[in-house]
């Protein structure tokens, strides 16, 4: 067996450790085409499962840091009910503060919510935005990424979205000290859209193409946020005609790496 793969592997972490990346990922990826339950405007999706199924291959690959498959909880259609995303999000809770977490969800949404696959079965069976920033917030990771491919994800800037908030602004779970990268598909107000074409929601696939290299505008070999941010708005902008434009928020250094392509 050649050691040229393993030497390879070796110097990317250590580019990755230079640069600040974490030293380990813990990733929850929730992708659903099929709901259990119809909902007048909102039937099955076409490519979210496959949106999931992309954003796990890149985790996985070098150039996203050869995640560990221990380090990732994949639930696609019938497995991504809200019981099952929230124990998925536990996982977060093994982060250190050399780490980062990272939540991706493709899906239907509305205004402070993600919709699960269970969503409409009954009054409780739905993803508020408040659960993935109490999940956020209970990790000691130093950084943390929510990606989100779903229509109207911009509301996920808004406060308290849930009748009755899991966490308060001023709670000890609060840690300033994280850095928190959002990225999200679109407007408050805006519809995510899947493409024939792509075969994939117009977001994630070019969130995936830039993160694999496209977006390393300075062909240094490492994808920034500023860049996968740019390149991801630019791209989705002009595959839209200007009908959803993505949204950037959080609390982070704008060079900080999200991948290493070289």
């Amino acid at each position: 067996m050649s050691s040229r793969p393993l030497c390879l592997t070796v110097l990317l972490l250590f580019c990755l450790c230079k640069l600040g990346v974490a030293q380990r990922t813990f990733a929850v990826i929730v992708g659903v085409s099929d709901y259990l339950v119809g909902q007048p405007g909102k039937g099955d999706l076409q490519f979210s499962d496959d949106d999931a199924r992309s954003f796990h291959a890149l985790l996985r690959s070098a150039a996203g840091g050869s995640v560990p498959e221990e380090n990732i909880r994949v639930l696609i259609d019938k497995r991504a009910t809200r019981d099952n995303v929230l124990q998925a999000l536990t996982i977060f809770g093994q982060a250190t503060r050399n780490d980062r977490v990272i939540f991706y969800f493709s899906g239907h949404g509305e205004r402070g919510m993600f919709l699960p696959y269970d969503y409409g079965t009954n009054r409780t069976a739905t993803l508020w935005h408040d659960d993935i920033k109490a999940a956020f917030l209970r990790s000691q990771a130093g950084t943390k990424f929510l990606l989100a491919d779903a229509c109207m994800a911009g509301t996920m800037k808004k406060r308290n979205a849930q009748p009755h908030p899991v966490v308060a602004a001023n709670s000890p779970l609060h840690n300033p000290d994280s850095k928190v990268i959002i990225i999200l598909s679109s407007q408050d107000r805006e519809y995510s859209r899947e493409t024939a074409d792509l075969k994939q929601g117009a977001f994630t696939f070019y969130l995936v193409e830039g993160a694999k290299g496209a977006a390393d505008k300075n062909t240094d070999g490492v994808v920034t946020i500023k860049e996968l941010a740019s390149y991801v708005d630019h791209e989705v902008r002009k595959k839209t005609r200007n009908q959803q434009i993505p949204r950037v928020i959080g609390r982070f250094d704008e060079n900080m790496p999200f991948t290493a392509v070289r």
